[in-house]
Order: C-alpha cells, then sequence, then structure tokens
C-alpha cells in the first residue's frame, strides 16, 4: 500500500457526527489530482494572458468526478474578474443538478503573483513558486467545496454566510476545505521530496518538519520555524540575500499587512487559527486528523 492509499484509507476511517453526512474527511483522489495539476497549468496560462472583462468568463476545462456520496458529478473551470476581493469561488447553481458546478478562478490576484509586482518581489526572496503554490491552493479548496455533499445537497439547510466571519469559519464544509487543502498541501510536499529509499538525512529533515508541525498546533511551540515553512513552500535554498529580505517579511507586520507575503502556510495557519476560534471541535478533529495522517507518513517511510 503506497502513501496515497494509506492515506486514503485513513479518510475513510475518518468520521464526524458534526456533518450532516458521516462520510468522513473528504480527500481529492489520485486520478483527481492529476486532472487537477493539468488544470492548474492551463488555469495560470489564462491568468498570465489578456486581461477579461469582469462581465465575461474565460473557459479553462471541466472534470468528470464524483461527490464524496459517490454521485456522479462535473465541474467547469472559468477564469473572471467578476468578484473582487476573492481568489476563487465555487458556485453549484441547481443543490439538486450535479453537472452545472462552476469554479471561477480571479485572474487579477493570480496575475500579480504570476506575471506582475508581486512575481518580482517573490524572486527576490526566493519564494519564486509562491504564486503557483497559491493558486493550486485555492483550486483545491474550491474543488474540496465542489466534492462535498453538504454544499451541493444539503448547503440550505445549514446556516452559512461568507461575510459572516462566525457562521463562515464555523461551517463544516469549510472546515473540509481548508483543512483538507491544508493536509493535500503537506502529503504532497512529502511525496516530492523523498521516497522509502532517500538517504536518512534527507529523512531525518522531514521528520522534524512533521515534528514541528505536531509541537505547534498541539500548544507544546509558539511559532512554526523556517525550515517548515521553507519546506511547505518549496523554498529550501536562498542565497544570503534572499535570506535577509525573508526574515524582514516574517518579522515586519506591516510587509505582510500589504499583502506581500502570500504565503501558504501562514493562509493555512490564519485559517486553522479561525477554526480553533469558531469551530473548537473541528480543530480537534484537525489535530486527531494531523496525528493519524503524520503517523502514516513515518510508518511509510520509515521515519
Amino acid at each position: 500500500m503506497n502513501l496515497n492509499e494509506q492515506i486514503s484509507r485513513i479518510h475513510e476511517l475518518m468520521g464526524s457526527n458534526k456533518r450532516t453526512l458521516n462520510e468522513g474527511r473528504i480527500f481529492i483522489t489520485p486520478d483527481e489530482k492529476e486532472r487537477l495539476n493539468d488544470i492548474i497549468g492551463k488555469t495560470a496560462l489564462v491568468v498570465a494572458g489578456s486581461d477579461i472583462d469582469p462581465n465575461d468568463m474565460e473557459y479553462v476545462d471541466e472534470i468528470n468526478y464524483k461527490y464524496a456520496d459517490g454521485k456522479d458529478a462535473v465541474v467547469t473551470f472559468y477564469v473572471s474578474n467578476d468578484s473582487p476581493g476573492l481568489y476563487g469561488y465555487y458556485q453549484a447553481h441547481d443543490l439538486k443538478t450535479p453537472d452545472d458546478n462552476i469554479i471561477v478562478i480571479q485572474q487579477k490576484p493570480f496575475k500579480r503573483m504570476l506575471t506582475g509586482v508581486d512575481k518580482t518581489y517573490k524572486d527576490l526572496t526566493g519564494d519564486s513558486e509562491a504564486g503557483i503554490n497559491s493558486l493550486t491552493s485555492t483550486i483545491k479548496h474550491e474543488f474540496l467545496h465542489a466534492k462535498d455533499p453538504n454544499v451541493n445537497e444539503y448547503k440550505t439547510k445549514i446556516p452559512y454566510n461568507t461575510k459572516d466571519e462566525k457562521l463562515y469559519f464555523s461551517s463544516w464544509f469549510e472546515f473540509e476545505a481548508m483543512t483538507g487543502d491544508f493536509f493535500d498541501s503537506l502529503v504532497s510536499k512529502i511525496e516530492k521530496t523523498i521516497n522509502i529509499d532517500s538517504p536518512q538525512e534527507k529523512k531525518d529533515k522531514v521528520k522534524a518538519v512533521l515534528d514541528d508541525l505536531l509541537d505547534f498546533y498541539s500548544g507544546k511551540e509558539k511559532k512554526l520555524s523556517n525550515d517548515t515553512y521553507d519546506f511547505i513552500q518549496g523554498t529550501q535554498s536562498r542565497n544570503i540575500l534572499q535570506s535577509i529580505l525573508k526574515f524582514v517579511e516574517r518579522t515586519v507586520d506591516k510587509i505582510i499587512d500589504l499583502g506581500i507575503s502570500n504565503n501558504l502556510l501562514d493562509k493555512h495557519n490564519f485559517y486553522i487559527d479561525k477554526i480553533k476560534e469558531y469551530n473548537p471541535d473541528g480543530f480537534k478533529e484537525f489535530t486527531k486528523d494531523l496525528y493519524k495522517i503524520i503517523d502514516a507518513v513515518k510508518d511509510r517511510y520509515k521515519l
């Protein structure tokens, strides 16, 4: 059984009576991940192209998939500038119709990350992959919504409002998308970094990151190490200038407030902090899931 199969099995065993459906944690299958990788590349090309009118949508592609309860569905991907202030959104036009779902990625913020001033800054700090990481995270987050029957069939029965912070971060379908994206990012990065036959030194570095994550989310540590940040971001190697700029970025709040950071792990931590505040039962479930997944990783790679 490979790591993906192990993680899938863990997800199947993770259920919560807090949800409308006790289907266990929603996750992205290997086949879906392969299709999404193609979607991400196509979306990046559209984003980097000509500016799209707010009244228009540029078609990217579509995916045939299954809701978490097994029902066949289709979701179509677009790029637009129709929702300022958002990175993207998922919409089920008819909650009972599984083939009219759409995901719309917003061009303006990602164009800045992929081709504009944000890209230039990220190149200077050694975070050149930050833009594509953020785009990938947004697409996965929205696709997890597309898989969730609670969003597609039962949303009208559950109090929900994206402009109400308490309702938004206490909702279990946002919990699924936010934490599911986090786990997928972590597992994907591990799969790209090590294998069973990797040198022990490389395995030790991954184990240190996993232990750091456990210590941080369990409250044993107040902050994550730079090595953990760089592992998630894929930026383990920096020159001296890049290291100085990155230190400044992480210690000067005004820089982060201006939106220059767009650090993937910062975004995950923001979401998880809000879940902890507004959905304490969800946060407890997240930490339990984290322990189980990290145990599976350590067992798989003999860490």
